[in-house]
Parts: C-alpha cells; structure tokens; sequence
C-alpha cells in the first residue's frame, strides 16, 4: 500500500474557490458558455496559458 509521506508527496496546493464551497455546504452554480463567430485562437490558448500559468491547481 502506498502511504502518504514526505518523501512521495510533490506538492500541496490550496483549496480551490469551488472545493472550500463544497466542503461548507454552499451552494454552487456551473455554468458554461459556446462560443460563436470568428474566435481568434492563438490569442484564447495565450489566454489559457496565461490563466494556467497564475493558478497551479489548473
């Protein structure tokens, strides 16, 4: 069995706005969003990379 350790643990990070309102009982709202038209995609993964980049969770 493989135990939780120092040793093979790589990181712990913080709580995500999402996990901290399950664990309280809050309630939570998905929501999802299409988009339509010319959608410039170099500038929505730069977007992306730079969203992922601030938030390691992602």
């Amino acid at each position: 069995m493989n135990y939780l350790s120092k040793e093979n643990v790589q990181g712990i990070l913080e709580l995500s706005l999402v996990q901290k309102a399950m664990l309280s009982g809050d309630t939570l709202t998905q929501v999802a969003y299409e988009l339509q038209g010319n959608t410039d995609l170099k500038r929505l993964e730069q977007a992306w990379a730079e969203t992922v980049a601030e938030h390691p969770s992602l």
